[in-house]
């Protein structure tokens, strides 16, 4: 008995996690949105007679039974195994089960259940091959799709199930609305966490970065869901309408889940971790007459990256070098471009830095910030050093610097004059 209850209660951390991660907003929006849909289509699926809902059951039961990953932690429980997975099985299949009751289906509900038994003989977690390697390398992701490596490997066969599943429910004229609302809350789950630095900054500087991101994950998903929209409006011609707005929606999902999650990186973060603002997103995308907000919500996020000051930047470029933690750190024009306030708090880091024992080389030409900070500053000429002055000598590099410019200065208004 102390077995069960620990199983039972490890299952409820499992869904706490997994409400946490989400969001309990995204949940609840989605609940009160597709309860109405939903509805329709466990009234489709009780219209299916005797084998046929056993045929369904063991599909959708033995797709999760072949991808779990949890049998070492199963096998470690002293508890008979098939009982327990039975029992399991049947609370994820019980509310179709209620449904059918309620509309006197019995035979329908002894065929859903027995649907589960062949399952039980099928080996846990056999859509890996071997011991552990993989049936998809993540590694054939081109690097430039970072959000599709982390997402794939989060929630791959997932995804996989619901995907095959969307396909051979397409006769309903729900399932692609369902299955749409179901992309809109696992999107932002592909660009919650965050590229390295060293990464993002040279196709950042190429520029139009946020545009080129949005093409190429809009035609990537898009192209992916194509034969959902095929085979939609072959069976519902006449509701084009839904297909348009369920490609519509998926797109905006995907635009403001990209502008989002650069509109908050942080190079010392992971990943996002607030999730109110997609469900706002979510709320308004699916009330109707509100989708112009989540197009606001867009722009806005979308203007807010784009017009990153350039202090800004630099104080995201320098936290990120930071929070690497390596014993040599190398700063190009760290100075540059930043308030007073945060020169001071750049100098004071940098001094708490260099006091446990960093190796710390800046390239700048702010010469005041350099004497506080430095112990040897080399003069650069034509990337050629010229001289290197020693802490004691930051006074004669300063009046020289000082008589260098003053004569400049001179030369040129001797010009002008």
């Amino acid at each position: 008995m102390n077995t069960i209850f620990t199983f039972l209660n490890f299952r409820l951390k499992q869904a706490w996690r997994f409400i946490q991660e989400v969001g309990l907003p995204l949940l609840l929006i989605f609940f009160v949105v597709t309860i109405g849909i939903t509805s329709k289509g466990l009234v489709a699926l009780s219209q299916i007679e005797g084998y046929e809902m056993g045929v369904v059951s063991l599909f959708l039961v033995g797709s999760i039974h072949m991808a779990r990953k949890d049998y070492p932690f199963l096998k470690s429980l002293n508890i008979n195994k098939p009982l327990l997975l039975f029992f399991e099985y049947g609370l994820m299949i019980l509310p179709v089960s209620i449904i059918l009751l309620l509309m006197g289906k019995i035979g329908a509900i002894l065929f859903w259940h027995l649907g589960v038994l062949p399952v039980l003989l099928l080996p846990m977690g056999s859509l890996k091959r071997g011991n552990s390697t993989p049936l998809f390398s993540y590694h054939s992701i081109p690097i430039k799709y970072f959000e599709l490596r982390t997402g794939l490997r989060k929630s791959l066969i997932g995804l996989g199930i619901f995907y095959v599943a969307a396909l051979a429910c397409s006769f309903f004229n729900g399932t692609l609305v369902l299955w749409s609302l179901l992309l809109v809350m696992i999107i932002p789950m592909f660009f919650e966490y965050f590229e390295p630095k060293e990464m993002l900054e040279p196709v950042f500087q190429k520029g139009n970065f946020l545009q080129k991101k949005v093409i190429q994950h809009l035609l990537i998903f898009q192209i992916t869901l194509l034969p959902h929209y095929i085979l939609f409006l072959y069976f519902h011609s006449k509701m084009w309408y839904l297909a348009l707005a369920c490609f519509i929606g998926i797109s905006l999902s995907i635009i403001f889940s990209i502008v989002y999650k650069y509109s908050n990186y942080r190079p010392h973060l992971p990943k996002i971790f607030s999730n109110t603002f997609h469900a706002v997103f979510l709320g308004t995308l699916v009330m109707p007459g509100f989708v112009i907000v989540s197009i606001g919500l867009i722009i806005y996020f979308w203007r807010f990256v784009e017009n990153y000051s350039t202090g800004m930047k630099k104080k995201l470029a320098f936290i990120g070098v930071i929070a690497m933690d390596r014993p040599i750190l190398i700063l190009d024009e760290p100075f540059n471009g930043v308030d007073i306030e945060s020169n001071e708090k750049i100098l004071q880091l940098l001094i708490r830095l260099k006091s446990t024992n960093k190796i710390i080389i800046i390239a700048s030409h702010i010469i005041e910030s350099l004497t506080r900070i430095c112990d040897k500053i080399n003069l650069l000429e034509n990337g050629v050093i010229k001289t290197t002055y020693e802490k004691n000598e930051f006074s004669i590099l300063e009046n020289e610097l000082k008589d260098k410019i003053k004569l400049k200065i001179d030369e040129a208004l001797d010009g002008l004059i």
